[in-house]
């Protein structure tokens, strides 16, 4: 039991030591249209919460692929 508890501590302890790894970037925009490629991971927050500081921003898209969606049925008119 005593050997569980010092695995116990040194685990403890170890873990202290661990640190995230964060990544601050930083886009410069021109005015009009741009498009940047965010590699990072953003889903700790919404979207709403990261462009609350940003009220110009208009829109926000993402690409999202779907293969097996058939885009056109007789003409991209229609």
């Amino acid at each position: 039991m005593k050997r569980l508890a010092v695995l116990c501590l040194a685990l403890l302890a170890a873990a202290t030591g661990a640190r995230a790894q964060w990544l601050t970037k930083t886009y410069n925009l021109a005015p009009g249209w741009n498009g940047i490629w965010l590699s990072g991971d953003a889903s700790y927050a919404t979207v709403g919460d990261l462009f609350a500081a940003y009220p110009n921003v208009g829109e926000i898209w993402r690409w999202n692929p779907d293969p097996d969606r058939v885009q056109f049925s007789d003409s991209p008119s229609t």
